[in-house]
């Protein structure tokens, strides 16, 4: 599993620290919000690019985790759930940041696995929920992804 996530954050582009000016008035809390995906339909090893704004509570030194979770229309039996490390970074309270959870569509390596059947990837729609979780065990407030179709 611990192999995967390496995978997993190699291939994606966590383009983290990437601070604006705006302050998330001052609301004192891991903060998430999905700014875009870059598509609906997504075919066999087309990149899949989810964006987000977030922001932690405190000016300190940062070890958050972004919680995943998968929830598909017709396949049960694929994993749903994952745990992905952000890079540790000094964060200054309240101030927006820009985070990007990434894979390849079909990537045996990807945190987003579709179906696997006995012929290989089985075309699905899923949506995803993610949160922030820090060090301390505080969660942000889940936000859910538009429904997407990873195409065999």
């Amino acid at each position: 599993m611990k192999n995967l996530f390496a995978k997993v954050l190699t291939a994606s582009a966590f383009c983290l620290l990437v601070f604006g000016c705006k302050k998330n008035a001052g609301s004192g809390r891991l903060y998430l919000s999905l700014k875009s995906v870059n598509g609906k339909v997504f075919n066999n090893l087309d990149p899949v690019v989810f964006t987000f704004e977030f922001s932690h509570p405190k000016s300190e030194d940062v070890s958050d985790k972004l919680l995943v979770k998968r929830k598909f229309v017709n396949c049960t039996n694929s994993p749903t759930f994952d745990t992905i490390n952000i890079p540790e970074f000094t964060s200054t309270a309240d101030v927006l940041g820009s985070l990007e959870f990434a894979f390849r569509n079909g990537d045996a390596s990807a945190a987003a696995n579709p179906c696997l059947e006995t012929s290989g990837y089985k075309t699905d729609s899923l949506t995803y929920t993610f949160w922030l979780q820090d060090k301390d065990g505080n969660k942000s407030d889940s936000v859910v992804s538009p429904r997407i179709t990873l195409k065999k």
